[in-house]
């Protein structure tokens, strides 16, 4: 403010209406505004809108601005930037509102009335499915013509996959390739492919211009194998045709036979050219303590070759057999041999020396071959004893006709097939059989070996009606030609007596056996003679015993038949703790008594213990038997 000296000062107006008009102040020489304008008086800017208001003063001397409170709501005549309020006096615009909708399907713009518009328009576009194509926008929307799926191939399976596209998966369906005679047809590797093939079974044909199975399309294709007929076609029907020509020629290939059609059918009949032929040897030698295989031919054995058990040939007296005129498969066998009333063709040969060497066998004194043993075990239940050994010698005296292994078997010869007979040893040999499936040439050499059931010395020799065999070759010892008398005799004597009654067992009953005579006991050195007792004895033909003993206390002196025993026939061995004792008669026992004395000698004092101990079978086992054991001997008494 300027001040006044001297001269009248004229104070310049500062252009604030508030403070008043200035004036000088003569006290001070100083420019001063004057009174206050009144409150509400115009000043400043006039500016009048939604936001700011004409600025007035406020009677203090201050122009004061008059805007509308920040945060008042406004209007900037335009939707498009959004919700808009005052701030500063100013009508501040909002967030823009967002017009574009991501969709290229659309043209976007902001209306300041309508606000945010979204015009559909047909502009190309990617509908992000590979299933479409030519993707055009319409309605606003991005949309493609379909592809197309099919493939038209029935071996695919078709789809489409919005990411991978169309896609043809191969399948295994049924489908036709259009052949009939490959059968029915399957998909495989997306072709039709795989095929069951030719539908046609057995001897039919396939026709596939017609597509059905017939017997032939041509005369090459009609063969029933059969030479006896003429084969054709018959076109019309797909039909072979087979007519019966007896003017064809035939064969079977096989030497053994002439062939010839007749009514159709290859018919064969024996050449002549075929047969089988061999001989029939006895199967041991008596002679010079025995030997096997015998080379003395066994006459009247009857050979089947057509399998009906019935003789096609028999033997001759050279034991010769032919069989001709044989064909197709041939099995040769011998048939059973059973005489009437006795044991067929014998000869004599089976005798009480025989029934001994069983008994013999049967304790340990000697050793049979294998088929000797087959001779032997004339009871048929397996091993020898002495039931073996009385039923041989009972044969021999006449009392029975055959044994009882041929009664059940039908045959009192055994007959063997043995291709390479040892001796001594296993002879190898097996059933009585030669097979030929088929026979195809003349068989010779095809022999067989002949066993009389209970020769177990080999004695046999054919009969002089067989066999021309000069008189020294008859093959009987001196032993043999006693037994034979003997056996005579005896023969003899059963004839003039009534027949020997079959003695009858009381069934359940048992017998016993039991060796007495061990009253006190034996001193070293001394003998004693003790009995072998027999109760129930009734049917027995043959004891098999053992003693069982301590070769160090006693030994075995010697053993006789005696009582129910004396007429019986005994061998016995001993084999040094244990002596076997084989008994057999032609006569059954009957009752009780003692059978047996045995002569023992004790090598030390035997104490109060019984040194023997008894075992024995009856008949085989055929009889029960039960053993009384002597428990212990009672001590001497002793003087005082």
């Amino acid at each position: 403010m300027g001040a006044c000296a001297g001269t009248t000062t004229t104070c310049i107006n500062d252009g604030d209406v508030c403070n008043g008009p200035e004036a000088c102040n003569p006290t001070n020489g100083q420019c001063e505004s004057g009174p206050a304008a009144i409150e509400g008086t115009a000043c400043g800017s006039p500016s009048d809108t939604a936001c700011d208001n004409p600025d007035t003063c406020d009677g203090a001397g201050v122009c004061q601005v008059n805007n509308e409170t920040n945060g008042t709501p406004c209007d900037d005549a335009t939707v498009c930037n959004g919700y808009e309020v005052c701030g500063g006096g100013t009508c501040n615009a909002g967030t823009p509102l967002v017009v574009d909708d991501g969709n290229v399907c659309t043209d976007d713009s902001c209306d300041p009335i309508l606000g945010v518009q979204h015009a559909n328009n047909t502009a190309a576009c990617d509908d992000s499915n590979a299933c479409t194509q030519t993707d055009t926008c319409s309605a606003g929307a991005c949309a493609g013509t379909p592809l197309v799926v099919d493939d038209g191939n029935v071996c695919t399976d078709d789809s489409c996959d919005p990411v991978l596209g169309v896609q043809h998966a191969n399948n295994t369906a049924s489908c036709s390739d259009g052949l009939f005679c490959n059968g029915a047809d399957t998909c495989g590797g997306g072709t039709c492919s795989t095929h069951v093939g030719n539908p046609c079974t057995g001897v039919l044909l396939c026709d596939e211009g017609t597509d059905t199975c017939v017997g032939c399309l041509a005369n090459t294709d009609c063969n029933d194998l059969n030479a006896c007929t003429d084969d054709t076609c018959n076109t019309l029907t797909g039909s072979c045709v087979f007519l019966a020509d007896d003017g064809n020629t035939c064969t079977d290939g096989d030497s053994c036979t002439t062939d010839t059609c007749s009514s159709g059918t290859c018919v064969h009949a024996a050449s002549g050219t075929c047969g089988v032929g061999g001989t029939v040897y006895y199967y041991r030698d008596s002679a010079i303590g025995g030997s096997e295989p015998s080379v003395k031919p066994v006459p009247n054995v009857g050979v089947d070759g057509t399998q009906d058990t019935l003789a096609d040939s028999t033997t001759d007296g050279t034991g010769a057999y032919a069989l001709g005129n044989l064909f197709g498969n041939v099995a040769v066998t011998t048939v059973d041999k059973y005489g009437n009333p006795r044991v067929s063709d014998h000869n004599g040969a089976i005798t009480s020396l025989d029934a001994a060497t069983i008994a013999r066998a049967a304790v340990g004194l000697v050793t049979l071959s294998p088929n000797q043993q087959v001779a032997a075990d004339v009871t048929g239940v397996g091993g020898i004893g002495a039931l073996d050994a009385s039923q041989v010698a009972r044969f021999a005296v006449g009392i029975v006709n055959h044994f009882d292994v041929a009664i059940s078997s039908g045959s009192d010869w055994t007959f063997l097939r043995c291709d390479a007979y040892a001796f001594p040893g296993n002879p190898g040999c097996v059933a009585p059989d030669y097979n030929f499936t088929p026979i195809s040439q003349g068989e010779t050499g095809k022999n067989f070996y002949a066993v009389l059931l209970g020769d177990v010395t080999g004695n046999w020799q054919p009969s002089t009606g067989f066999t021309a065999m000069a008189a020294s070759a008859i093959d009987t010892s001196s032993e043999e030609q006693a037994a034979m008398a003997a056996d005579r005799k005896l023969a003899a004597q059963f004839a003039q007596r009534a027949p020997i009654p079959q003695t009858q067992r009381v069934e359940g009953v048992s017998a016993e056996l039991s060796l007495n005579g061990w009253a006190t006991p034996l001193r070293a050195g001394e003998r004693r003679e003790l009995t072998l007792d027999l109760r129930n004895a009734d049917g027995i033909l043959g004891l098999d015993l053992g003693l069982t003993y301590d070769p160090s206390r006693i030994k075995i002196v010697e053993v006789a038949t005696a009582g129910i025993g004396a007429g019986f026939s005994l061998a016995h061995a001993d084999l040094v703790g244990t002596h076997k004792i084989a008994v057999f008669g032609v006569v059954p026992m009957s009752g009780s008594g003692y059978v047996l004395t045995v002569t023992v000698e004790a090598l030390r004092n035997t104490g109060n213990n019984p040194p023997l101990q008894l075992s024995g079978t009856a008949n085989e086992g055929g009889i029960p038997i039960r053993i009384r054991q002597q428990q212990r001997i009672k001590a001497p008494a002793t003087s005082r």
